[in-house]
């Protein structure tokens, strides 16, 4: 028998074809959101989507399924349901987010100090205007993550002339810092911040990390950026 395999994406076909063609005899079920999910699903063999698009019943009526495909580094969407069985494999995305990521959190740090909006609404309105703008040269930025997407954004940042300090569980030597500092010392590190950059995974143990105490011990011209799991 092949392998079914069921995809739950926007971009279901674009998975589909770049499988196909180095697996031609998988079989492939595609939807573009959860709410389509509306078929047999008793033969699925493996589930490829993105955590936030599962629904229980997408577990409950797939008795055959064996391996889950998370298209995100997270699973905890996926540990909810009820209906999940402990033989089924679940892999996720770890890994791969380094490069976007980074290149992200550095888009949107430069809209920030360039006041990019301004700047669109002078080019519509046809005006020119010197505005003062700031560089991330000299600035300190404070990664609350120190994993494979903190060391990559803290790559980037010191390539920028930023100083750069993590804020993990464990306290060592990494990659893209200019030092780490433990978690109990967040509060420490986020007053000391320029640009306070979240990329924590949504655990119990960070639920509410994120507090009024917190932000009120930043700079009243510091930043926070996130891009975890909110």
């Amino acid at each position: 028998m092949p392998v079914k395999i069921l995809v739950v994406d926007i971009h279901a076909e674009l998975y589909r074809d770049r499988l196909q063609a180095e697996f031609p005899d998988l079989q492939f079920i595609l939807f573009h959101n959860a709410a389509e999910v509306a078929c047999d699903l008793s033969d699925i063999d493996v589930m490829i989507t993105f955590g936030i698009e599962i629904r229980d019943h997408m577990l409950r009526d797939a008795p055959q399924l064996k391996w889950i495909q998370s298209l995100a580094t997270g699973v905890d969407h996926f540990l909810r349901c009820p209906s999940l069985r402990p033989d089924v494999l679940i892999t996720s995305g770890r890994g791969v987010h380094g490069v976007p990521m980074r290149e992200h959190v550095l888009y949107l740090m430069l809209a920030i100090g360039h006041d990019a909006k301004r700047q669109v609404e002078d080019q519509q309105q046809h005006v020119w205007q010197r505005r003062l703008w700031t560089t991330l040269h000299g600035k300190t930025a404070v990664i609350a993550g120190s994993g494979i997407v903190g060391s990559a954004i803290g790559e980037m940042l010191q390539a920028l002339g930023m100083y750069v300090i993590g804020v993990s569980r464990t306290v060592r030597k990494a990659r893209g810092f200019d030092e780490i500092l433990a978690s109990d010392r967040l509060r420490e590190a986020a007053a000391r911040s320029d640009y306070l950059i979240n990329i924590l995974p949504a655990t119990p143990e960070n639920t509410a990390l994120f507090d009024a105490g917190l932000f009120a011990a930043m700079k009243s011209s510091a930043y926070y950026i996130s891009a975890g799991r909110g």
